[in-house]
């Protein structure tokens, strides 16, 4: 016969063996020798067959065998010769390995990590493989002679995929099964987000990846956070989707910012599988942060335009075209507004959820008036109104701090402005006036931004704008604002003009009109200064203090008298002056206020129907004199004036029908100039009474006056 199979010196891969050699003509039978020696002394098999041209035999590993066959005859009498002896080796493989831990499906795994497989019989080592998928050079291959094998450091919340082969000297087993788990998060993500892509196939597919915000991520591969580059997007026709990372075309299937971020820019890649379009993509709500969140197709605006992720959970895209979208992400910004007592400029400085007063103040809100620029008159601000950023409002309310959260409007979005006075507000960050950029070189009347502030003293100019208030500035014509601040150390020129009204607040003299409400100050001069046309603010809503000139200025020279007009619910006034004497009467003939007030003095307004008075500049009487009382009849108080020509040493009595005196009203030293006091018969019966001024003068001149008054009750 002829040897077939095994070949000589063939390598079993398996203990069991089957020989084969060739049928011989009129041959009834075979015989096969097995031996461990070629000299067949004692041969391990011998075996006699009947027609078989086979035969099975199981050796043990690494055993070497030698085998031949001869052919026999009828009544096996007769044979051939045996073959020449064929030598072959038993050299099985191992088989392949059991995987134990980490189990498949597993979650949250530590980042260190030992692999446990099962020990196979004949193996010498095994090969652990373990990878992130399609990851480009991200297998892993470790050979150990154990059935374990510890990794430290593996990627945060990222799938493993796994699996182990066995070796000996005779080659490898087939690969275990592949299993897989997933790592824990060891500092997790501020927030992350799937994006789910699938088809609408009858068996959709799907793909899905990660998205979100991490304080140790950055820009690029964060590999300790799962991000890995992956290999080439796969051919037409299998679904897949990747970021893209921003600065370098590399694609991952997770894509994690750093959290300090407030604005940030994902940009996905995908391709539909042979099913194509349409394709749906779906996200879960829950998992993002305040904020706003959009997705767009930045080469389509007016096709797939923004889709607030925040309140729709997917969107179905039919467009085939589109290969691209994005994600745009803004943070919630917080800021602290301080909020003084009763009426406040406002603003809102970010787009927050709810954009009505009362969400945006809370309980710090009692009511709210906007500006009407165009019939130049408040309007009570609707609770159900939006309010609008870089408009300014007066909110009512109590004091505190509020705290305002929402999206950044951004410095580049301009404060639009209409010819007259504008209520404006900024936005997240406190700007120099000075950066406050108008469109137009004369756009702005003088430059000047008036606060209204929170110690009492009614409308101030600034130099710088903060976040959450509100300020006045007049313009010339229709415009807006652009807020220019400094990039690179770069500092801005000054294109604000408060040289005017700081030079009038150093060298005027001023007159400070007082209540238990506040002070609103203005300020004169004996000089006629035609460069000074510092027009205040529209005043404050009608319940709120408010003193002004009747040109709306809050400066003016004495070259003239100068009405004051005065805005209060709150009596006494107090009219104070400092640098200059002046004579203050009412405007009803100075029957009620009649008087000159010397600097560092002031008069006192008692009469709630006084709500404007002349100033004028101060002239020394030329003679004593006493004026009827005013009001006369009275109930139950009237004002006695005199003139001084001189300082005087002057006593005021008032006395009854039969000489009796009542009261002395006055007994004291008095500086030349025009005089009031206030006569109050509250606790008098009607009838006539007299008042007598008795004036002794420095220069030695004498005056006395008596007049007769009625008492009407």
């Amino acid at each position: 016969p002829t040897l077939l199979s095994p070949a000589c010196d063939f390598v079993s891969p398996t203990p069991q063996v089957t020989f084969v050699w060739s049928s011989s003509v009129g041959a009834t039978g075979y015989t096969i020798q097995i031996d461990e020696s070629a000299s067949f002394i004692n041969p391990l098999v011998v075996n006699f067959t009947t027609t078989d041209t086979t035969y099975s035999f199981t050796g043990t590993q690494g055993q070497v065998l030698y085998w031949r066959v001869q052919a026999l005859n009828a009544n096996y009498l007769t044979s051939s010769p045996f073959t020449a002896a064929c030598k072959i080796t038993i050299g099985a493989l191992p088989v392949a390995p059991t995987l134990i831990a980490p189990a498949n499906n597993s979650v949250n795994v530590p980042m260190d990590v030992t692999f446990d497989w099962s020990t196979v019989p004949y193996a010498t080592s095994y090969t652990l493989y373990y990878y992130l998928k399609d990851g480009l050079d991200t297998v892993m291959v470790v050979t150990d002679t154990t059935s374990t094998h510890s990794v430290t450091g593996l990627a945060q919340y990222s799938t493993y995929y796994w699996y182990v082969t066995a070796t000996n000297s005779f080659g490898t087993s087939a690969p275990s099964a592949t299993w897989q788990f997933t790592t824990m998060w060891y500092y997790p993500p501020t927030w992350f987000g799937n994006l789910i892509i699938k088809d609408f196939s009858p068996v959709p597919d799907s793909v899905a990846i990660t998205f979100g915000l991490h304080m140790e991520a950055t820009d690029g591969i964060n590999a300790p956070l799962g991000e890995y580059p992956l290999v080439p997007m796969p051919p037409a026709g299998t679904m897949n989707a990747r970021f893209e990372l921003p600065g370098a075309t590399v694609y991952s299937y997770r894509d994690l910012r750093n959290d300090t971020l407030s604005t940030v820019i994902w940009r996905y890649k995908f391709q539909p599988d042979a099913h194509g379009y349409p394709l749906i993509i779906k996200w879960n709500i829950d998992n993002f942060p305040s904020g706003s969140l959009f997705m767009r197709d930045p080469s389509n605006t007016e096709g797939l335009g923004n889709i607030d992720m925040r309140t729709v959970s997917q969107f179905t895209l039919v467009d085939t075209t589109v290969r691209y979208l994005e994600i745009y992400y803004t943070k919630t910004t917080c800021v602290d507004v301080s909020l003084s007592n009763n009426f406040k400029l406002v603003s809102v400085p970010l787009k927050t959820d709810n954009m009505k007063y009362p969400s945006v103040f809370g309980g710090f809100a009692t009511s709210m008036f906007s500006w009407n620029i165009t019939g130049s008159y408040y309007s009570i601000f609707s609770p159900d109104s939006n309010m609008v950023n870089g408009k300014g409002y007066w909110l009512n309310g109590p004091a505190g701090t509020v705290t305002i959260c929402g999206m950044k409007v951004g410095n580049s979005v301009p404060i639009p402005v209409k010819t007259g006075w504008n209520l404006v507000g900024i936005y997240e960050t406190n700007v120099p006036a000075n950066l406050l950029v108008p469109s137009a070189p004369t756009l702005l009347t003088d430059g000047i931004y008036y606060q209204w502030m929170e110690n009492g003293t009614g409308y101030n100019s600034t130099t710088t704008l903060k976040v959450g208030a509100g300020y006045w500035i007049q313009a010339n014509a229709d415009g807006h604002l652009l807020i220019n601040m400094p990039k690179d150390g770069v500092v801005y020129a000054d294109n604000t003009s408060t040289t005017a009204l700081d030079k009038v607040k150093e060298t005027w003299s001023k007159i400070s009109i007082e209540t238990s409400e506040g002070v609103r100050t203005l300020y004169i001069s004996d000089k006629a200064d035609n460069d000074v046309n510092l027009t205040l603010p529209p005043p404050p809503p009608p319940s709120v203090l408010d003193a002004r000139f009747a040109t709306g200025r809050i400066a003016e020279d004495l070259t003239q008298p100068r009405r004051i007009v005065i805005n209060s619910t709150v009596y006494p006034v107090r009219i104070k002056v400092d640098g200059m004497d002046i004579s203050v009467k009412d405007t009803k003939g100075g029957k009620i206020i009649n008087g000159s007030v010397r600097s560092g003095d002031y008069i006192v307004i008692s009469d709630p129907s006084v709500k404007e008075i002349l100033v004028s500049r101060f002239e020394m009487p030329t003679e004593f004199d006493m004026m009827q009382n005013y009001p006369n009849p009275f109930n139950p108080s009237t004002m006695i004036k005199f003139a001084l020509p001189v300082d005087a040493k002057v006593t005021v009595r008032v006395y009854d029908m039969v000489g009796q005196e009542v009261t002395q009203l006055i007994s004291e030293q008095l500086t030349a100039g025009y005089h009031q006091v206030e006569f109050n018969a509250n606790q008098l019966s009607s009838g006539v009474y007299f008042y007598r001024i008795d004036a002794i003068g420095l220069n030695g001149k004498d005056y006395s006056s008596v007049k007769k008054m009625m008492l009407l009750k």
